[in-house]
């Protein structure tokens, strides 16, 4: 017993991995490490972020025309169970959806509402539509997926996290 216990500690000591050197993370005594230093990683993340400041973000083009199977109409206010991450709003070129639009402009730059158009047909309409609404975003995209999701059948409306609403 004593020389399988004695075979086993002599087996170990002698290992290649027994002689190996730590490999120092920190040490205070004055030893340079090879691992970068906080103040460098701190230095390369505030670069990486006054870059990504000046990074405009891409936006696709709009294309046109853009159809749905909305309508013009009044939407009853309805709670709905979706997650949802930031308020939308949709609306069309119509005199109802512009002056909703002008009306509620101020609500939705406030909640950060993202403005989807729906029966659009052309960049000019796009243009006349951001014009009545600078500070918000519009984009012209096919919605009646997401309409039926969420059973809408007319615009203007809002989706907001717990209502549907006009």
């Amino acid at each position: 017993m004593i020389r399988k216990l004695f075979s086993v500690c002599l087996l170990l000591v002698s290992s290649s991995w027994s002689f190996a050197q730590p490999e120092v993370i920190a040490d205070f005594g004055g030893r340079d490490t090879e691992f970068p230093k906080r103040k460098h990683i701190k230095q390369q993340l505030l670069d990486r972020k006054s870059l990504a400041e000046n990074i405009v973000p891409a936006t696709a083009p709009d294309h046109f025309p853009i159809r749905s199977e909305l309508t013009v109409g009044i939407v009853e206010q309805t709670k709905h169970s979706y997650q949802v991450t930031k308020p939308m709003f949709i609306i069309g070129v119509d005199s109802l959806s512009i002056e909703w639009l002008i009306a509620n402009k101020a609500h939705l730059k406030a909640i950060g509402a993202q403005g989807i158009v729906t029966n659009v047909s052309s960049q000019e309409n796009m243009d006349f539509l951001r014009a009545r609404a600078p500070g918000l975003t519009l984009s012209a995209v096919p919605i009646d997926d997401i309409a039926s999701i969420y059973g809408i059948h007319h615009y203007p409306v809002l989706i907001d996290k717990e209502d549907i609403k006009q």
